[in-house]
Parts: C-alpha cells; structure tokens; sequence
C-alpha cells in the first residue's frame, strides 16, 4: 500500500454542495486527502459506480413500520384472495362437473361476493384467472383469428352398421390388434382449450379446422371449463364440444319469444351463436356447457393410447364425455352403440 503523505496543519473538506462525482476526483481508494468529519457529506446521485471505500459508507435505510406493516398486510391479502379463489373453483367443479354441489347457492354467492369485494380493493391482486372474469366482461368488435397448432379435423360421419363394420375391418387390416373407444357424439360447437403451466391462455373455436377465432373471454364464462388445472402441465391443448342443455334451450327460447325475437331453431344453433357474442356477458346468461373428448397436443407426459388421454383430462378437472368404453371387435362396438342409442334421451 502507497504511503499517504498529509500537509502539516491542512485539511482539506468535501464541499457538501458538489457532486458526487467531482468529489470522486479528490478521493480515491488509498485516501489521499483527509475528510473532515465534523461536517456531514450530502450523497447525491451520480452515474459512476462507488467502489472501495466509499461503498462502506453507503447503507441500506431501515424500512419504516408502517411501510412493513403494508407489506405484510398485502401478502395476507394476496394469500387469502388465493385461497378464496381455489375454493370457489372446487365448488364450481363439484356443482358443474361432479354434479354433487356440497354448499348451498346462497354461501356460494357470499363468497364470490367476498371475491369481488377483496379484488375491488387490491386490483393488483385481480387475476386474469380469477372465478369473478367468468361472468363476462367488455364487448368486442371482432374475433381475432386463432391458427391451430394442429389441425382440428373433421369427424367422420357413418349412417348405418354396415358402414361401422366396413370401418372396423379396415382397422384390422391396417393395425395390429386395435383397441375401440366407443363414446357419445355431442352436437354442439368444437372449441380448442391451450393450458400453459397448467392455466388456461387461449380458447379458439374450430374454424375451418386450420384457423379459428378466439374467443377466451367467451368460453371463461362456462363454468364446467377449469381456469387452472389441478397439474402444472408446461403445456396441454384439449378439444371439447360446447353445447347448450336442454333447460338452458328451453330457457331461452320462451325468453326469446316473450321479446318477440327469431328464436334458435335447435340447441346447437343456440350454442354456436351464443359462443360467438361479442358481449361475454350475453353468453355468460346462455349458460352453456361443455365435455372435453380429445386430447390435442401435450408436453411433459407421455399418452399412450386415447382412453389414457381421457382419464388423464378427467384428472385434471376436465369434464369429458360421461361415458367411454374399450371395445375389441365388431360385436362389442355395435352393442355399446345400441346403448347409446337408448339412453339418447338422458344426454
């Protein structure tokens, strides 16, 4: 270390009012000159680093109480809007999904009246995920239009046994041993549900198969559709069907004719036009519904066949189609469809 040489009876002092980037040519690490310390030394910003010994006489100022006492007010805050949310989404899902509500509707109301409430105070706190964006918000002008990672085909349509049996044979000519899932075809709107990390970005309708519309905010409404999944997926994309229930259909066509207004000729026109509203309020009063049957495309998990896929979207709090079943040739196939059939009434 260099020796530092002090002028006998002169000391030299740190103009307060300079900046601090003047006093940096008069102070250096080895300390040429002496401070005086009887008079303070205001800091003022500069955009050159404090190095060395001056860095020391820098601190971090204590937060005040009051400041902290906010800080831990917020994270209460943040927790229990948290908590809140996730209760209400169980709620959904047993009302909605389990059909086996377990708390009246008047308590349901009182909580998301809770919700409302909490996010109204801490609007930073209001999640685009949250069980109040269900209910709709603001009109659109348009649909963006959405291009489908993969291709939303069309099903193929048969009309008669013979058609079922020619399908099957095929199937065994071409696979070795194949498996048959037989299951309900819901007559509604097919829609692609997106999952990032296990919450839901992006909700787009078929389209041509190619290019869809999105319509997120629309589809947020229907409660049988989870916001966030019970799993942390890095990324999954489900098709499902909209529909409209019957009471719901019902519904709105005695409400369409007391208005005077063209009602909807059946339950999947209801469905497509009230998917399609530009007003996310207007189809949160349509009360639609939906049953998940595909699985589009995932990462981090490994599917191995299509009935895995559907009990892995059960799982994860989709609402599937209420019934599947693993069929392995023609006379399986054809007595499920037959049960189908008869119990069309109830679906």
């Amino acid at each position: 270390m260099s020796e530092v040489n002090m002028p006998p009876k002169k000391k030299k002092t740190i103009n307060s009012d300079r900046s601090i980037s003047e006093q940096h040519k008069n102070v250096s690490n080895t300390l040429k000159t002496s401070v005086d310390k009887s008079k303070p030394v205001k800091k003022q910003a500069s955009t050159k680093p404090i190095t060395g010994e001056q860095n020391a006489k820098f601190y971090t100022k204590p937060q005040p109480e009051a400041t902290m006492q906010k800080l831990n007010k917020n994270e209460n805050m943040l927790d229990k809007i948290k908590k809140l949310s996730a209760e209400i989404e169980r709620h959904n899902k047993n009302y909605y999904v389990m059909d086996n509500p377990v708390i009246s509707d008047y308590e349901y109301d009182m909580m998301m009246q809770e919700l409302k409430k909490l996010e109204n105070e801490y609007p930073e706190f209001a999640f685009e995920n949250s069980p109040t964006k269900r209910v709709g918000g603001e009109a659109l002008n348009t649909f963006e239009k959405v291009e489908h990672k993969v291709q939303m085909g069309s099903l193929q349509d048969v009309f008669s046994f013979d058609e079922v049996r020619n399908f099957i044979e095929k199937c065994f000519e071409q696979l070795d041993a194949p498996v048959f899932i037989v299951e309900p075809k819901i007559d509604g709107l097919s829609v692609s549900l997106e999952y990032v990390n296990g919450e839901m970005t992006i909700g787009s309708t078929r389209g041509n198969g190619f290019e869809g519309e999105n319509v997120t905010n629309n589809l947020k409404t229907i409660k049988s559709i989870p916001l966030i999944l019970n799993e942390s997926v890095p990324l999954i994309e489900v098709r499902g069907e909209v529909y409209m229930p019957r009471k719901s259909f019902t519904e709105l066509i005695e409400k369409q004719e007391l208005n005077d207004e063209q009602p909807f000729k059946n339950p999947r026109n209801a469905a497509a036009g009230s998917l399609r509203q530009k007003d996310s309020k207007i189809t949160a009063q349509r009360k639609l519904d939906i049953f998940v049957f595909n699985l589009q495309q995932i990462e981090g998990k490994n599917i191995l066949s299509h009935k895995e896929s559907l009990d892995y979207m059960k799982s994860l709090g989709f609402k599937v189609i209420p019934s599947y079943i693993e069929c392995r040739n023609y006379e399986e196939i054809i007595a499920e469809i037959n049960k189908i059939g008869e119990s069309r009434i109830f679906i």
